[in-house]
């Protein structure tokens, strides 16, 4: 009996290879090359090994599954069949949480905090959402999020970024009377 110089699991090396056996398979073999070129650690190649051949619960169904394949992510979602993936992909929260990570980098959990936090009112006008979601205020520059706004607010805002001097010099003609 032999030792895997990767896994540490022991093995009955193949008596007919040309050459010494120091990997129990061509998986932990792979694995290994891997891992001295530095495309991932040693820790995440050993998680993704652990998988193999263990049960977890089917993250739409709860039915137990039994992982035959490589893990790429040992932290990502196990499905029981295609069916249970493809239905879970193309949930609604699954296209807004993608939405908004790659637009803002915040989750749903976030937005939800943020209404939350905003008593579910646009953080400039005070007023429910008109007809639709609250849009997520953001500066163009920097990406970081300021807060949920309504439509209109959210419109305004955007037209004030773009040309803020046209708007003070507007405000300082005309003051507080009008021209009519």
């Amino acid at each position: 009996m032999k030792t895997c110089e990767f896994c540490g699991k022991e093995f009955e090396p193949n008596k007919y290879a040309g050459r010494p056996q120091i990997y129990c398979s061509g998986y932990c073999k792979q694995v290994a090359q891997h891992v001295k070129a530095g495309r991932f650690t040693k820790e995440t190649a050993l998680k993704r090994l652990a998988l193999r051949g263990a049960t977890v619960p089917c993250a739409r169904c709860g039915v137990a599954v039994t992982i035959t394949r490589r893990v790429r992510n040992p932290e990502a979602p196990q499905y029981c069949s295609y069916d249970c993936s493809v239905r879970n992909r193309n949930t609604h929260d699954y296209h807004r949480n993608t939405v908004l990570k790659y637009l803002y980098n915040i989750t749903i959990e976030d937005y939800d905090a943020m209404f939350a936090a905003q008593n579910g009112l646009c953080a400039i006008c005070n007023e429910p959402p008109k007809g639709r979601r609250f849009s997520v205020d953001h500066n163009h520059k920097t990406g970081r999020v300021r807060g949920l706004l309504c439509n209109p607010c959210n419109i305004a805002v955007g037209h004030f970024e773009a040309n803020p001097d046209a708007i003070l010099k507007y405000l300082q003609r005309h003051g507080e009377g009008g021209t009519v």
